[in-house]
């Protein structure tokens, strides 16, 4: 029989062996010339999780980890085939848990009295933590070996044992061998040494570890600065990691006179800074805020909550939705011009510009940017704006008067130059009759031309703020009864007005000439723009302590499209057609009910013709009688 076959002693205990093998920490297996566990210890459960009863009888394979199975049969077979007799290596085996375990597998070849191979047995050792011990430490050297920073290290006596590529770089060496077995110290100059051995030392001595910067001198001779760790061993050696730190330093001390010229910019400018720490909320403002809003120093620091009360209402959600969007990463500038209130409680106008700073995945994380206070800027664009429009209008103005002049102030001139051309020349030849009927025509011109002029004057007051209103007692009644009897309501006209004044006498405490304006350029409209075998109301009553004047007719009506524009300066609704006007009456009506302090409204309709309301507030000056 061949060395490999495994035979047993006749006479050897069963019970001992199986108790021997039971309690063994490996895992102990026979397998068949099939690849068949046929055996399995109680530590195959322990270490795979796989219940011992159901793992006989299955292909070793099928827990073998997938990516190791192909390497498993390759030798497995030639034990099989007797090409050798025992085969030992390290694979993966998969656990129950769904995870694996290394195991170091010792295989021997079985062989019958025929000497035919009928399988093997062997034993597996959880090697795990060892496998993953020494992926560590290889996984380590690479690292070490492939850094980008200096590492060496040096035995209790000061002299370097290893050193990674890097070191030897940064110091100007090609080979680990010119390095190996010479002390640290000659990297020093006379100075340093002294350093290390004063600050250094100690700190080392105390605490097992230093970290600084230091000045080392390379193969060349050339000196730079470095950034050191040291670390003292247990055995009394050191390991050292160092950085060349000459860019650094180099961009510290650019950042320093870039810092310096910066803050010197940032304090000699009225603008206001703003820093904004996206991922924080935190915002810090520079000392210029002071002088932009009033603020104290200790609100120089801030949150975007805070300074976003700051904001006017109105423009709240422009400035959030800007700083939202740019939170969310659509890459947004924060600018435009804000309402921010200064500490005086007053709003100023702030030009805001800031973009966004991001981080190395693209997502903004700061907004930097510059507050200018443009109040001054805003207030002279607004009265340019205004005087603009004003503009406008007084150009729209002078072309509605001239539409108006050549219109309604050409017949009353024509009606005028007519009669008084026709009296020079008849004069002789006509009867007192048509002498009189022509003076009427005259006056009739004459007066409209000064109702056209008084309404122009009462106006032109009106808008220099100089139109007066001097309260004096009246009864009511009379007045409506020399208004109506006026010369320009004709008497065609005063027939059809139909005046209601509630109480009987009325005294009230009013300016009657702009009463007399306010009834006149009603009425008249009244009667002008209904039929003339129409109706038009005039009604007066008190209303708690308010005089209350009403004019209705039951005309043509207003379009609902002009009515916005009805007390607009020398507009005429769009459906007055042929019928004469100067678009003044109902704004010379609303500036004398202005002067009283009154309120003036309407009602209209195409069917029911127009109601104006003229509500007056008399407070305690109002008599409803006379005793």
């Amino acid at each position: 029989m061949s060395d490999a076959h495994l035979s047993l002693p006749a006479n050897y205990n069963a019970n001992i062996y199986r108790d021997v093998v039971e309690n063994l920490k490996e895992v102990v297996f026979v397998v068949d010339r099939t690849g068949k566990f046929t055996l399995l210890n109680k530590a195959w459960a322990e270490i795979t999780g796989f219940p011992v009863d159901s793992s006989i009888g299955k292909y070793f394979l099928e827990f073998v980890h997938p990516d190791d199975r192909a390497e498993n049969l390759q030798l497995f077979i030639p034990l099989m085939e007797k090409h050798k007799s025992v085969c030992s290596h390290v694979t993966r085996y998969q656990t129950q848990s769904g995870g694996f375990r290394w195991m170091k597998i010792h295989a021997r070849l079985v062989l019958d009295e025929n000497d035919d191979s009928t399988g093997c047995v062997g034993t597996m050792n959880d090697v795990t933590e060892l496998k993953v011990y020494e992926d560590k430490l290889r996984d380590a050297a690479i690292v070490i070996d492939a850094a980008m920073d200096g590492i060496a290290h040096v035995n209790e006596r000061g002299v370097f044992t290893h050193l990674n590529k890097a070191y030897l770089t940064m110091m100007g060496y090609s080979s680990e061998a010119e390095l190996i077995g010479k002390s640290w110290k000659t990297h020093y100059s006379a100075e340093e040494l002294a350093i290390i051995e004063s600050e250094v030392r100690p700190r080392l001595a105390s605490h097992g570890y230093w970290s600084g910067v230091g000045r080392a001198t390379r193969k060349d001779g050339t000196t730079f600065p470095k950034d050191l760790s040291l670390t003292i061993m247990a055995d009394g050696g050191m390991v050292c990691i160092c950085r060349d730190v000459t860019e650094k330093v180099n961009i510290a001390n650019a950042l320093r006179a870039s810092e310096t010229r910066w803050q010197l910019a940032v304090e000699s400018i009225r603008d206001g800074i703003l820093d904004a720490d996206l991922t924080n909320g935190v915002i810090h403002l520079s000392a210029g805020w002071q002088t932009l809003l009033g603020l104290e120093p200790y609100e120089l620091v801030t949150n975007w909550s805070k300074l976003n009360r700051r904001i006017h209402p109105e423009d709240r959600t422009d400035l959030l939705d800007a700083y939202d969007n740019t939170c969310d990463g659509q890459h947004l500038p924060v600018k435009g011009m804000h309402r921010m209130m200064a500490a005086d409680g007053n709003y100023r106008w702030i030009h805001l510009r800031g973009r966004e700073l991001f981080d190395e995945n693209g997502r903004p994380v700061r907004i930097v940017g510059t507050a200018t206070d443009v109040s001054e800027q805003k207030k002279a664009e607004e009265q340019l704006l205004a005087n603009l429009a004003r503009e406008r209008d007084l150009n729209e103005m002078k072309s509605h008067f001239v539409s108006m002049a050549s219109h309604e102030l050409r017949t009353p001139l024509a009606t005028l130059t007519l009669g008084l051309d026709f009296l020079i020349t008849h004069r002789k030849r006509l009867s007192e009759e048509q002498i009189e009927k022509t003076l009427g025509t005259v006056r009739e011109g004459n007066q409209q031309l000064i109702s056209i002029v008084d309404d122009l004057l009462l106006l032109g007051r009106a808008d220099e703020g100089q139109l007066r209103c001097s309260l004096e007692q009246v009864n009511l009644t009379e007045l409506f009864t020399k208004i109506i009897q006026d010369s320009s309501i004709t008497e065609k006209h005063r027939l059809r007005i139909v005046v209601t004044c509630e109480p009987q006498p009325l005294f009230v405490q009013i300016d009657p000439q702009l009463i007399r304006h306010i009834l006149l350029n009603l009425l008249s409209n009244a009667c002008k723009y209904s039929g003339d075998d129409s109706s038009v109301y005039l009604t007066a009553n008190v209303e708690g302590s308010a005089l209350k004047l009403a004019v209705k007719d039951s005309g043509i009506g207003i379009p609902e499209e002009d009515r916005g524009r009805v007390f607009s300066l020398f507009f005429r609704s769009h459906n007055v057609g042929m019928i004469p006007g100067t678009g003044l009456g109902l704004m010379v009506v609303k500036r004398c009910i202005e002067a009283h302090k009154g309120d003036i409204s309407f009602v209209s309709s195409s069917k029911n013709g127009t109601c104006f309301t003229v509500v007056i507030p008399m407070q305690s000056n109002l008599l409803q009688h006379e005793i």
